[in-house]
């Protein structure tokens, strides 16, 4: 049974235990009988008079005072049961005391008329209240006496009748003092009644209301938590326990169908567990059961099988139902709730942990997991040295206390920012460990309100990385910078060496018409010294461009250097001093002794210039080792090895450079003095990286300059060179020679130095020109001299084709470019004999010895 229907119950035998008193409306109905009986009363005492009036002649006047008293007593009944019984009861005392005195005057007898108005103030006694008894005997009274005074009829007898009256009178007046004694304790005792009456109708009023507002708040509650069974993803039941400890259920909310997919209507109330449980679970649910029936609430976690066969979790909450005396179990509530989209949600949160845990682990970077107060709340790393302190020692610490000053401040303004503005805050920050100074990256992600996780990397090695890779572009950009201007620097010399082999060529010529004409023999020496000039020029340009004239052979540095203390005497200012630290034994290197000799010179004459008011330099050799990485922040020759190097370093104590500066030094054509031409470090960059060398450049500003140049140490010793006696200038040749280039001017002061020498000579103005004139004249010519680069047909070319028509024919090729230069042109040609432009009479007579043309 519900609560609200035993409430209801109770109250109800409340209000009729307390409606069995009297109510006022009662009492007042009770009074109302009394008038009308009483009323009745006047009535029957009207009848009785008939008797009376039948012995003495009045007949009509009793039939008057009937009627009269009929109507009296029906309008009386009628105020009566309208209420209006005070009103009633009035018309009744006024009825009555106008009887006894129209009886008075009738008799003329006085002696009972206070007997008959005793009656009108009982009647007021016990339907009016006390205080309406007094005005009813003061009524009486006064109507008594102004009978006695004013109606003559009235005979007052002897003075006993007086005394006898006056006693009448006394009693009328004790009776009514009586009556109006009794009147108010009954009067009392109906106002103590219609109180108690009052107060029962109003505790019945209250009682009634609280039985309304009970229930509706009943029902409400009913009603809210029906929905709420019905709108949750529980449902609720009562069961006892069974033999087997599965719960027999009593009771189940409809809510059961959202979750298991069943209708109350299929199931069977009692096995409903038995029929949804999972098989798994079934200890677990027995055991639960055997706790509640010890008086424990318990909680556990089940899986049920619907309608549809899926399988579904629910928590399943259970605590026990007590007997009246509160010892005895004797059931239990049970609520059970489907958790099974939390257990999906519980278990991709676990899987995503798992995920994040492991991409944590994985992840190289050093860890703080840190409050917004600065305190240490985790700390994660696999490397113990990334910390200053032991991760045990950081843990809830604040961050000030591990880490250095600035960076605890920094790093507490970058969690702010993170915090603030909800965006991951990118950091870097230098940390010396021990005599380690590291260099990290930080960023740090806001977790929730007031934490926030920083993730730190070393990017030391990563900073050093990036310095090397920007000095390799810096040092590429340069290499292809130069590469891209001794292009240029290359083909501009080429074709000044054409231009001025045709000047030499014919100024040497016209010296030897002109022996015997002294004024005109100046004039055409000063033309060949100037020619000569042109062509050392050129030969810087070609040495900038690593295609200078090389004679490569083993050359000792040491001694190179000893032969020049005249000549850097003269080049050096007076008040510049050169000290030299020359390693002894130092090894041999491959190279041409006059291009080398140029870089020293270079060098030299460049630190010099750089000490305006004097100074010292330093000229040093030695042998290193270099790794790849320094080879990479020089200015070198392409896919340099490492390993050990032949060095020569020239360090001067002038004014030192500034970055701007030291980044041009290499340029063609820049120079910071005046008289400069910016050609003298072009040309040594040139040679170096001509003989597979590289340069390293120090210098800072009020400190001076030091240059290092790197050149690959020589298998072999340096030889003793021997001087080849000049050729006898009495000697002539014989037979044809074959000229092959596309410059005329070439092709005619060749063949008139040839010519001199006693050569026929054929001339061909291209590569293919050539190949057909060898074909025509096959037997007759005895050497070609052929150009390296032509229209048509191109030197490698044209000597394949020519070796094809004559295989053992002497072929000199003619070139601008070093013999090393040319010799890559033909790799697959042995003994090749190279003639460079621009060349003298002499040249071309050294290369034709060679061949054995003359």
């Amino acid at each position: 049974m519900h609560i609200s229907e035993l409430l209801k119950q109770r109250i109800g035998q409340s209000i009729t235990s307390i409606t069995t008193i009297n109510s006022a409306d009662a009492n007042e109905q009770r009074r109302g009988r009394m008038v009308i009986i009483m009323a009745l009363g006047m009535l029957c005492a009207t009848v009785l008079g008939f008797p009376t009036a039948f012995i003495q002649p009045n007949v009509g006047q009793e039939l008057v005072t009937f009627g009269s008293g009929g109507l009296i007593f029906l309008l009386i009944c009628r105020l009566a049961r309208r209420g209006h019984v005070t009103t009633g009861a009035i018309l009744l005392i006024i009825t009555i005391s106008l009887g006894v005195f129209s009886l008075t005057l009738a008799n003329g007898n006085l002696i009972t008329t206070p007997y008959f108005l005793a009656v009108s103030v009982l009647v007021a006694g016990l339907v009016l209240r006390p205080r309406y008894i007094w005005l009813v005997v003061l009524a009486n009274f006064v109507g008594f006496c102004l009978t006695i005074l004013f109606v003559p009829t009235i005979q007052i007898y002897d003075p006993i009748t007086q005394l006898v009256l006056i006693d009448h009178v006394l009693i009328m007046l004790i009776i009514a003092l009586t009556g109006f004694l009794g009147s108010i304790t009954v009067q009392q005792a109906l106002n103590v009644a219609q109180r108690s009456q009052e107060d029962a109708e109003a505790t019945s009023a209250v009682l009634e209301q609280r039985v309304v507002e009970r229930t509706a708040i009943l029902q409400e509650r009913e009603a809210r938590y029906r929905d709420i069974a019905e709108l949750t993803s529980d449902f609720v039941y009562t069961s006892t326990s069974g033999a087997d400890g599965i719960p027999r259920l009593n009771w189940v909310s409809e809510s059961v169908f959202r979750v298991t997919g069943y209708h109350l209507q299929e199931i069977e109330l009692p096995t409903l567990w038995l029929t949804l449980l999972h098989a798994e679970d079934r200890a677990a649910l027995i055991a639960q059961s055997q706790r509640v029936q010890q008086g424990q609430e318990s909680i556990s976690e089940l899986r049920i099988i619907t309608k549809q066969g899926a399988i579904r979790w629910l928590r399943n909450y259970i605590r026990p139902q007590w007997d009246t005396t509160g010892t005895r179990v004797i059931g239990a509530l049970g609520a059970a709730q489907d958790t099974t989209e939390r257990k999906q949600a519980e278990e991709a949160l676990r899987r995503s942990e798992a995920t994040k845990s492991a991409l944590l682990a994985a992840i190289p970077d050093l860890m703080f997991h840190i409050h917004k107060d600065g305190t240490i709340l985790a700390v994660q790393s696999d490397n113990a040295g990334d910390l200053l302190v032991p991760t045990a020692n950081t843990l809830g610490q604040p961050l000030r206390a591990v880490a250095p000053p600035e960076l605890a401040e920094q790093t507490l303004r970058i969690v702010h920012q993170a915090l603030q503005t909800r965006t991951v805050q990118h950091y870097e920050y230098q940390l010396t460990m021990g005599d380690t100074l590291r260099e990290c990256e930080a960023r740090a992600v806001a977790i929730g309100d007031d934490e926030v996780l920083v993730l730190v990397r070393d990017v030391t090695a990563r900073k050093h990385a990036e310095v090397a890779r920007l000095e390799m572009e810096r040092s590429l950009l340069q290499t292809q910078k130069l590469e891209s201007l001794g292009v240029l620097a290359g083909g501009i010399a080429h074709d000044f060496n054409n231009l001025l082999t045709g000047i030499l060529g014919n100024v040497q010529l016209l010296l030897i018409d002109v022996a015997h004409q002294p004024a005109l023999r100046e004039s055409v020496a000063q033309i060949e010294v100037s020619a000569r000039r042109a062509a050392e020029l050129t030969q810087q340009i070609l040495a900038y461009a690593g295609k200078g004239r090389f004679v490569v052979e083993p050359v000792s540095l040491n001694r190179l250097i000893t032969e020049m203390p005249q000549l850097l005497e003269a080049l050096l200012p007076k008040t510049v001093s050169l000290h030299l630290h020359l390693a002894p034994d130092l090894l041999a290197m491959d190279a041409d002794a006059t291009q080398l000799r140029q870089v020293v010179l270079n060098l030299l004459i460049n630190a010099g210039e750089a000490m305006t008011f004097g100074g010292v330099i330093n000229c040093s050799t030695s042998v290193r080792s270099f790794d790849s990485p320094t080879l990479a922040n020089t200015y070198r020759a392409p896919d340099l090895p490492a390993g050990a190097y032949v060095v020569l370093e020239v360090h001067d104590s002038g004014s030192g450079m500034d970055p701007i500066t030291l980044a041009r030094i290499f340029d063609p054509f820049f120079t910071t003095k005046f008289t400069g031409r910016g050609l003298g470090l072009a040309a040594v960059l040139g040679i170096v990286r001509g003989h597979h060398g590289a340069i390293r450049v120090q210098s800072a500003v009020g400190i001076g300059t030091t240059f290092s140049i790197l050149f690959p140490p020589s298998a072999a010793r340096a030889p003793v060179v021997a001087t080849l006696p000049p050729p006898s200038p009495l000697a002539r040749g014989q037979g044809t020679v074959l000229v092959v280039d596309d410059e005329p001017a070439i092709r005619v002061v060749a063949q008139r130095i040839l010519e001199r020498q006693g050569f026929s000579v054929l001339t061909a103005v291209d590569g293919q020109d050539g190949v057909d004139v060898l074909q025509a004249n096959a037997d007759a010519v005895v050497c070609v001299l052929l150009d390296l680069t032509m229209p048509r047909l191109e030197g490698p070319q044209a000597l394949a084709a020519m070796r094809q028509i004559r295989p053992a024919v002497p072929i000199i090729i003619m070139s601008g470019y070093s013999a090393e230069n040319v010799s890559q042109q033909f790799p697959n040609v042995t003994a090749l004999r190279c003639l460079q432009k621009p060349f003298t009479m002499n040249d071309m007579w050294e290369r034709l010895r060679q061949v054995g043309v003359v």
